[in-house]
Parts: structure tokens; sequence; C-alpha cells
């Protein structure tokens, strides 16, 4: 028979140390103590912002950048400060100083953008300026060298062109350059009266502006020969030289003394002059040289020549052939 009052009163605590040592429940107090929670995955900034308070001293560096901006666009848009008034010229014989530094000065009304002088120093380099004056300047074939002094001076050195003939077309005269080009007009009568250089007359009469490639390298090259050679061979004056357009392969120069000397340029006119003064010397006597008329040596082995009391034509030549060597 049972007794509830005889049962053994079961403690708690006792019952629940007897599961802690069961071997199940050990095996899991060991895996538990390798377990590892995994990492949690946080994402991190590569910059970071860090919004400061709205202080004084930014009022002031704002402030201060804005007047440096403002006084920026002043000094290069409506100051004058960097305008250039001075403009020191060496290399030059024939442009005058003072006009190169006026048409300088004349930039300042022409604005790039219409906002900043042309006359400014920033915008003062050699390449800009160059064209600018070669264009204002015919004579000027460019610039060598460009100096800034700043704030406001320049210093330049130019190349000029070199005349070497005056260029003639119907009634007007012009300086005629060593590179072919048209320097610039002349007087009629400096043109006529100086002997300074030689005049080229073209017997068509084209139109003819200063800037404008007018002669050929046959033709200077024809130039410079007389130049160096003519008087020391012929010794006559030469009154003009005269051409069929600036491409002439022919070319004709009338003398002082009243006769004229007919060229081939795209031969050898060194052995023609060469020729000349053989003729002259050995064949035109001294007292009948004022009554020649003609010489053409435009064949290298035979020259024609005409007297003026005789029947000839002086451009298609006819009598007279005399059969010559080519001079030494």
């Amino acid at each position: 028979m049972d007794f509830p009052f005889l049962r053994k009163f079961s403690n708690p605590r006792s019952s629940a140390s007897q599961r802690f040592r069961q071997t199940q429940f050990q095996h899991r107090i060991r895996e538990a103590r390798g377990y590892r929670r995994a990492p949690r995955i946080t994402p991190v900034a590569k910059t970071t912002l860090k919004v400061a308070p709205f202080r004084y001293g930014t009022i002031l560096g704002v402030a201060a950048i804005l007047t440096l901006l403002a006084s920026t666009v002043y000094l290069i848009s409506f100051s004058d400060f960097f305008l250039v008034t001075t403009v020191s010229v060496s290399g030059n014989n024939q442009i005058a100083s003072n006009a190169i530094e006026s048409a300088i000065r004349d930039l300042r009304s022409d604005r790039l953008f219409g906002i900043i002088p042309r006359s400014h120093m920033l915008l003062m380099s050699q390449t800009r300026l160059a064209p600018y004056l070669a264009n204002k300047f015919p004579k000027l074939i460019g610039l060598q060298k460009v100096v800034r002094i700043w704030p406001r001076s320049l210093e330049l050195t130019i190349e000029e062109r070199r005349p070497v003939a005056i260029w003639q077309s119907q009634d007007k005269f012009f300086l005629l350059g060593h590179d072919g080009i048209i320097a610039d007009q002349l007087p009629p009568g400096y043109a006529t009266s100086t002997r300074t250089y030689l005049r080229i007359e073209d017997l068509t009469g084209s139109t003819v502006e200063s800037g404008q490639r007018i002669a050929s390298a046959t033709i200077l090259k024809f130039i410079s020969l007389l130049q160096t050679e003519w008087d020391s061979k012929i010794g006559t004056l030469v009154e003009s030289v005269r051409v069929e357009g600036p491409g002439s392969g022919d070319a004709s120069v009338a003398t002082q003394a009243g006769w004229t000397a007919l060229f081939d340029l795209t031969t050898n006119p060194a052995q023609q002059l060469g020729n000349l003064s053989l003729i002259l010397r050995a064949e035109i006597p001294d007292q009948k040289k004022n009554q020649l008329r003609y010489i053409d040596v435009r064949l290298a082995s035979v020259a024609y020549y005409c007297y003026r009391e005789e029947p000839c034509d002086a451009i298609v030549p006819s009598s007279k052939p005399e059969n010559i060597q080519p001079a030494k």
C-alpha cells in the first residue's frame, strides 16, 4: 500500500545536477565552447564628410576669393594698367618706330571676345603681333623677338623687307622686296629720278597692290645679276628693265645710251651677259655705239644686233647675225 506521506521528498537541485551530468548534455556544452558568431559586414565609407559649423572665418575666406576674382576681371577687362603704352623697336631702317608703337596702341579699341583689349600685355605674343604688323606694314617681313616688360612695355626686334628694285605698272610705281613682294607704293617723281634701284617696267600693265607677290624667282635672280655684274662688264647705265608680266621669260634692258639688250631668263642670263660684253668689245666700234639700236643675246652661240639707220625690228631681229663664242 502506497502511502503518499511515506514518499521520499525529491530535491529539484539534485535532479538538475543529474541531468547536467548526462553524456548528451556534456557533448552539447563542448560543441558550444567552439562556437564563434559570424562577423557582421558593415559598409565603410571611403570618404568622410564632416559638416563643420559655418564660422566667421569661412565668410572672410569666401569674401577674399570673390574679391580676388573681381579684381582679376577688372584688371584684365576694364583697367588700363596692363595695356601697352611704350614700345621700343630695333632692326628697323624703313619703318618708323613711332608708327609701330601707334599701331599697337590702336589695338586697345579692338577686344578679344568683346572683353579683353587686344593691346593687353597678356596678348602681346610673337604669334599674335607678327601677322598684325605685317599686314599693317608691307615692308615688314616678321618679328625676330618680342620681350614683354611688365606692366605695360614691349621690346620688338623686327625684320624688314630689303628693297631691290622699283616695279612699274602703267603709271604706278612700287618698291619691290628681295622676296618678290611689293613693299610699298612710291611717288612717281621719286621713282623716275632715283638711281638707287633698278626700275622694272611691266609692259602688260598688271594690277599691283602692296603686299602682293609680283616678281618670279627668275626675274629676281636676273635683277641680282645686273646689280653685281652689269657695271663691270658693260659699264653703260641702265634706264629700265622691261618684262612681259610677272612671270615673263624674256627681259629687255634699256640703257641710257639709247640701245637695248634682249635676254632669255630661262636659260643662262650670266652667259648671255658675257656674250653681250664680248659683242660690245669686238664687234661694235666705239664711233658707232651711239647708233646702236639693240643687241639680242638670247641664243647661246648666235647674237643679233642692229643700228638705228638700218631697217630692223627690235623685238624679232633679223639683220646682222654674228657667230660668237660663249664668253670665258
